[in-house]
């Protein structure tokens, strides 16, 4: 965890969903609020599970 994250890597791009894999599981995350530059597959993020 990264300041109260998960650090992770975007493997798939469907949709507006934005699946993102850690050190173990697969999660599907949604963009919140205003994003200055797109995400793409590929890109390292921080998220925070609900």
């Amino acid at each position: 965890m990264t300041n109260g994250g998960v650090e992770g890597l975007v493997i798939k791009n469907y949709g507006g969903f934005y699946y993102v894999q850690d050190a173990k599981d697969i999660y599907e995350c949604k963009l919140r609020g205003k994003i200055k530059q797109a995400v793409l597959t590929g890109d390292k993020v921080i998220f925070t599970p609900l």
